[in-house]
């Protein structure tokens, strides 16, 4: 009976040990694409004694080598191996995946199992090096991807609902390790990929593009090819022939329907949009730190008094604002302002607002109350957003004494035109734009400048950090003078 126990626990210590997780491991190099990491690993891990994991995140390719239980074991592991290698500053970590189980793992690249790389140095010596450059060189391993998924279906869905308009390279699916990757052109080069990038970009715009270089040539086909499907220009154009026909097919056998009016394209693509809900809701809050400067003057025998001199300085607001992105071209947003400026000053000179004097040397308190409402339309033409605004903007100017108070309301309501721009690079966005309007006693500038980043653990989100400068100019028949709001701008978004 003893030993029908032991023997029963020593089984479920054995099964407990096989599917204990081995999630740390050694990160050994990033670099930008996977041709890199591949050059890496074959130049500084000749013999490989555990696995070998590229995986892809987002915007860089990262190498770690080894499979391990423990971080004990990862570290016994890298005294005794890593050291001998050179040129990079390698770390342990421990991943969110089972890394005895990579066929599970999504943005697994390529694997290289213990011994592979020996294997294949023997197999490229110095004259097939030559040759495979050579061939390199002559074929077509260059393409362009746009897609990544877990499934063909998935690959074929996202060719058929985003690729219509692409007609002038072939489609090829690709098979990485379980990840099915669509590429659009077969290129010679990286040069002439990245042209053809920066020329057709807006038949791929939808997707975030990168250049890849294939292992094998895309025109060429062997046996041990990684190309799964290859779709012609011609076969998307019957496609889209043969969904026309289907189409009118359809409309044929329905009631006949009157068209009163033509709608222009730009209408019946948003009007489309909205129907089959095809647009995004972007929330945002901005914490803007911002100083209140310029001058101002109450009443026609007013004096002119500058906003430092009565005590305001900078405040703390938040800008909250919501944007939907209906289609591809066409952006409403609108969001709310509210600040208050307050502050204390001992008057060097005399000042008169609204026919009443402060006296030299008096102290005066300064309370600046501001609401401003903006809501927008703007048009994607080009890759530039042009639109107009209309602004609300209300400010409530209390300053006082011991025995008097002096109150003001500044409110105008106005349009401004508004241009936006963005720069992508290197999984960073830089966005710079501004506007120009004008009301009743009112001109109105401003502009700004923002880095934009990705939070890769929350889905769909961003941070900026950014500068920004609004100006109003006031002159009518009761208060002149200028505005300026201005100061360091921090923002979170997110996409739904």
């Amino acid at each position: 009976m003893k030993k029908i126990i032991f023997l029963s626990l020593v089984l479920i210590s054995l099964v407990f040990a096989a599917n204990e997780s081995k999630s740390w491991t050694i990160v050994v190099c990033s670099t930008k694409n996977i041709e890199n990491a591949d050059t890496f690993i074959r130049k500084n891990i000749r013999k490989n004694v555990q696995n070998i994991y590229v995986f892809n995140n987002a915007y860089n390719y990262k190498t770690t080598y080894g499979a391990f239980k423990t971080q004990k074991e990862a570290l016994n592991f890298y005294n005794k191996f890593i050291k001998k290698i050179n040129g990079f500053k390698p770390y342990i970590i421990k991943t969110k995946y089972n890394l005895s189980q990579p066929k599970q793992i999504n943005n697994l690249v390529k694997l290289y199992k213990p011994n592979s790389i020996k294997k294949l140095l023997k197999k490229t010596t110095t004259s097939n090096h030559k040759k495979i450059r050579k061939q390199i060189k002559s074929n077509d391993c260059y393409t362009i991807a746009i897609c990544s998924t877990s499934n063909i279906q998935n690959a074929n869905n996202f060719i058929k609902n985003n690729m219509k308009n692409a007609q002038l390279k072939k489609i090829y699916i690709l098979n990485y390790v379980n990840r099915y990757i669509t590429t659009y052109g077969a290129f010679k080069s990286y040069i002439s990929a990245k042209e053809f990038l920066n020329r057709y970009s807006n038949t791929i715009k939808n997707s975030e593009p990168y250049i890849l270089r294939n292992k094998d040539s895309l025109t060429t086909t062997n046996k041990n090819s990684n190309i799964v499907k290859v779709i012609l220009p011609k076969e998307l154009r019957k496609q889209q022939e043969l969904n026309d026909k289907n189409i009118v097919k359809k409309e044929l056998n329905e009631p006949i329907k009157i068209i009163v009016k033509q709608e222009s394209k730009t209408t019946t693509n948003f009007v489309k949009s909205l129907k089959t809900k095809k647009y995004k809701v972007i929330p945002s809050l901005k914490m803007s730190q911002t100083k209140l400067s310029g001058d101002l003057m109450f009443g026609t025998n007013g004096t002119s008094v500058d906003f430092g001199t009565i005590g305001v300085g900078k405040t703390n607001s938040f800008i909250p604002s919501i944007e939907v992105i209906i289609g591809k071209k066409h952006k409403v947003k609108s969001s709310y302002t509210t600040s208050i400026f307050s502050g204390n000053s001992k008057l060097s000179n005399p000042i008169i607002l609204d026919n009443y004097t402060y006296n030299s040397g008096e102290n005066i308190s300064t309370n600046i109350s501001t609401t401003w409402y903006q809501n927008g339309y703007k048009y994607n033409y080009k890759d530039n957003d042009l639109g107009l605004n209309i602004h609300s903007y209300n400010s409530d100017i209390k300053i006082s004494n011991n025995t008097n108070t002096t109150s003001v309301n500044l409110s105008y309501l106005f349009l401004a035109l508004t241009f936006d721009k963005y720069h992508h690079f290197n999984g960073y966005a830089i966005g710079y734009g501004g506007s120009i309007g004008k009301g009743s006693g009112v001109n109105y500038l401003d502009y700004y400048l923002n880095l934009e980043k990705p939070i890769n653990y929350i889905k769909d989100s961003s941070i900026s950090i950014g500068y920004s400068s609004q100006r109003l100019s006031f002159d009518d028949s009761i208060y002149s003078g200028k505005s300026n709001h201005q100061g360091i701008d921090f923002m979170f978004k997110k996409e739904f």
